[in-house]
């Protein structure tokens, strides 16, 4: 933790564990995740969560504020080369 000072991150990206567990032990992760986006808000830093499968996850994560996300409800993995014929 002392040593965190020391980067300049721009990005802050929250492990899909926390998404996928939202309500577990009263909702710990809730307010663990509230309070990572509002720390790296406060910091000018971008905040994403990954993994987000569900309409209420998404609905949570974009409620506390998170700036970007990530997960098979929005869209699933593509192997790189459709990727590339796409673009």
């Amino acid at each position: 933790m002392n040593d965190l000072y020391e980067y300049d991150f721009d990005l802050i990206k929250i492990d899909m564990k926390f998404v996928q567990h939202l309500d577990d032990n009263d909702g710990a992760n809730r307010k663990l995740m509230k309070s990572l986006v509002k720390v790296a808000k406060e910091m000018g830093i971008l905040s994403l969560t990954e993994g987000v499968e569900t309409k209420e996850q998404y609905d949570f994560v974009k409620e506390i504020g998170c700036n970007k996300t990530q997960g098979f409800l929005l869209a699933k993995p593509w192997p790189m080369d459709d990727f590339g014929r796409i673009l």
